[in-house]
C-alpha cells in the first residue's frame, strides 16, 4: 500500500486529512444496496480519490467517478439516482410483460426470490439484449467519457478475457482512456447472459476473476480503503486468505463466480497491509434469499435495498467517519457489523 508521506500531501480537495479508495463488489441487482450506501456517504461530505469495481460495482463506480469528476457530490448522486431509476422502471415493464405473456410467473414464489417460470421466461431472453441495453443506459447517463477517463477521481473495473486463440481466460483491467460503456459493461457479463465482445475479443465478468479487484487502490495515494461487500459470508467461517489463492481451488478456476471469497481477502488485507485504514460496510445477505434474487429488478426491491444500504451508510458515517486518515475501523470478522435490521415488505 502506498501512503501520502506527509500531512500536506493527504489533503483531497484542500479539505480532507485523507484519501480513501472504495471497492465496489458486484451482484447484480444488490448494487442498489451498494448505491444506497454511496449516496449516505456522498451527504455526509465523504470524499473519494479513486474506485474500483466489479459487474454492479463497475456500475457504480464508473456512474460515481463521472458524478464527481463533472460536478462533485451532488452530481454524482444525480447521476446515480438517474441511472437507477432507469433500471427500476425497466423492471417494472419486464415485470409487466411477464405477466402478460405467462400469468403464472410469479407464482410460487418466495419474495424476493423469482418463481421458477419467471426464471424460465428470462432464459429465453436472447443472449446480448441485457447487456446492450446496459450499454445504452450507461450511454445514456455518461455523456462525457473523457470526464471519467481523465478526471481527479481515477476508476477501475475488471472483466475476464477470453483469448481469441486459445480460448484460455485471464483477467482484464480497465482504467483511462479504456473506460467506456462498452467495457463497463463487459465487466457484468455473466455466462448466462453472452459474452460482450469488443474489437473481436470476448469479455465476461470480472467477477470469474476477482470480486472485487483491489490492487489497482493498493498501489494508489490512498490513506484509507472502503470495501463495500454485497455477498454472503462463507458458512465455514473466515480465514486471512488472497482471492486469487481461493479462486484456484475451484473446479473450473476462473470459471466460477467469486463472492464470499471477499471477506476472507478482507481479513488478508488486514493482517498483510497495516499502513492501510481498512472500513468495511457489508451487506446482510439473509440466507433465504437465493441467485434469483440478485436478478430481481422489481421496483420494490431495488428500493429496500437501497433503503438497507442508505441506513448502513449513515450508521458506518455516525460511527466511524471521524477515523478516516487515522485508524481502521474494521477490526475482524467478529467485530459488529455496521449494517441496520432487514426490514422487507411483503
Amino acid at each position: 500500500m502506498v501512503l501520502a508521506k506527509s500531512k500536506v500531501s493527504h489533503i483531497f480537495g484542500g479539505k480532507k486529512s485523507y484519501r480513501l479508495g472504495a471497492a465496489l463488489q458486484g451482484g447484480g441487482s444488490y448494487g442498489s444496496f451498494t448505491k444506497g450506501v454511496l449516496k449516505a456517504l456522498l451527504e455526509n461530505d465523504i470524499e473519494f480519490s479513486s474506485l474500483s469495481g466489479t459487474s454492479a460495482g463497475a456500475v457504480n463506480s464508473a456512474l460515481l467517478g463521472y458524478g464527481l469528476n463533472s460536478g462533485g457530490p451532488k452530481r454524482a448522486i444525480e447521476v446515480l439516482d438517474e441511472f437507477w431509476n432507469d433500471i427500476r422502471n425497466n423492471g417494472q415493464t419486464a415485470k409487466r410483460l411477464m405477466g402478460v405473456f405467462n400469468p403464472l410467473s410469479f407464482a410460487k414464489s418466495s419474495y424476493p426470490n423469482l418463481s421458477t417460470s419467471f426464471q424460465i421466461m428470462a432464459s429465453l431472453v436472447p443472449k446480448g439484449f441485457v447487456l446492450n441495453a446496459l450499454t445504452d443506459t450507461l450511454k445514456k447517463h455518461i455523456k462525457d467519457w473523457k470526464t471519467l477517463q481523465n478526471g481527479p477521481v481515477k476508476v477501475f473495473v475488471n472483466a475476464t478475457r477470453v483469448d481469441p486463440q486459445t480460448g484460455e481466460r485471464s483477467e482484464a483491467v480497465f482504467t483511462g482512456e479504456e473506460l467506456n460503456a462498452d467495457t463497463v459493461s463487459a465487466s457484468g457479463a455473466v455466462e448466462e447472459l453472452g459474452a460482450k465482445t469488443i474489437d473481436g475479443v470476448d469479455y465476461f465478468d470480472g467477477a470469474y476473476w476477482r470480486n472485487p479487484r483491489i490492487e489497482d487502490l493498493e498501489k494508489e495515494d490512498i490513506t484509507d480503503l472502503l470495501v463495500v461487500t454485497i455477498q454472503k459470508k462463507p458458512k465455514d467461517g473466515i480465514k486471512a486468505e488472497h482471492q486469487d489463492s481461493l479462486r484456484a481451488k475451484h473446479d473450473k478456476p476462473g470459471h466460477e463466480i467469486l463472492g464470499e471469497e471477499i471477506h476472507s481477502h478482507i481479513e488478508h488485507i488486514r493482517e498483510n497491509s497495516p499502513d492501510v485504514n481498512l472500513h468495511v460496510i457489508s451487506m446482510d445477505v439473509a440466507d433465504e434469499w437465493d441467485d434469483s434474487s440478485r436478478m430481481n429488478t422489481d421496483p420494490r426491491w431495488l428500493d429496500e435495498l437501497e433503503a438497507m444500504g442508505y441506513e448502513a451508510g449513515q450508521k458506518w458515517v455516525a460511527e466511524h467517519a471521524a477515523k478516516l486518515g487515522k485508524s481502521s475501523s474494521y477490526t475482524g470478522p467478529d467485530a459488529p457489523v455496521t449494517q441496520p435490521q432487514r426490514k422487507l415488505r411483503r
